[in-house]
């Protein structure tokens, strides 16, 4: 039997540390615990205070299969009826942060892994709706959005969320959003009646790469919050709050979620 030859090519060293697996064993060694979630304690090797977690370049998953082109299945197509009316483009997604913190491999001293605690129900959750705006002239971007500590987002919040954002933005509106059940109902068909300058526009199923708000849930979740477990949801809520309002004063930060998107916007 032939054998595979071997890649010439060596991983570097930080990439071999991430890729290692949970549970690393020797011939002569029993395994070395490196991690992991059991009962309602996380081990992990350090803390996000002193040190920066290693994380991944995070991606969102589900991706939208190969077919017609975005032109053919109309987003194109709303990005030009925007420009004719000047509207201002929403882009609008909902996303939960729970209790339990997201684990990443992280600096600590040797054999001494420190224990997180998980406090507060398991089931505890701080729930935001955030919209990406894109101003009609100068295609500007601005960040809104609301928390609702140990609530869902359904449809009745969405609408008040609607009238919250079309008091701060002048002129027609198009907002951009998926097909989740929290954008439709009697709520959501009032909000229309009452601003007729308002279109709702929906994006292709399954496609949550061409929504720039999904990358603002990916650089809270990945790149701000693991290893970090909070003493209550309202703590949660708190950090949630001052990592956006840093992300909203960034405007280098926003067009980089825009950037990431395959939206043909401008």
């Amino acid at each position: 039997m032939t054998q595979r030859p071997k890649d010439s090519r060596r991983t570097p060293t930080s990439k071999r540390l991430f890729m290692a697996p949970l549970y690393e064993k020797t011939a002569r060694s029993p395994p070395i615990f490196t991690g992991f979630l059991c009962d309602r304690e996380l081990l992990v090797v350090g803390q996000t205070a002193d040190h920066a977690a290693e994380t991944c370049c995070a991606l969102v998953q589900t991706r939208r299969p190969r077919g017609a082109p975005l032109a053919a299945r109309g987003v194109a197509a709303d990005k030009k009826s925007a420009r004719r009316r000047r509207a201002y483009i929403v882009l609008i997604d909902e996303s939960g942060f729970l209790m339990s913190p997201l684990v990443r491999r992280t600096l600590a001293p040797r054999g001494k892994t420190p224990v997180l605690k998980i406090k507060g129900s398991h089931h505890d959750r701080v729930s935001i709706t955030a919209a990406l705006t894109i101003s009609p002239r100068r295609g500007r971007l601005g960040l809104y959005w609301r928390s609702f500590p140990k609530e869902f987002v359904n449809s009745q919040r969405t609408a008040d969320f609607l009238r919250y954002l079309l008091g701060h933005l002048r002129g027609a509106v198009t907002v951009v959003w998926d097909g989740g059940p929290m954008h439709k109902g009697d709520a959501i068909r009032q909000v229309l009646h009452d601003y007729p300058r308002m279109r709702l526009e929906r994006l292709p199923p399954y496609a949550p790469e061409l929504n720039p708000v999904e990358y603002l849930w990916d650089h809270l979740k990945y790149g701000k919050l693991p290893n970090f477990a909070p003493d209550d949801v309202f703590q949660l809520d708190t950090i949630l709050r001052r990592h956006i309002t840093r992300a909203k004063h960034n405007p280098k930060r926003l067009q980089g979620f825009y950037n990431h998107s395959k939206l043909p916007f401008y």
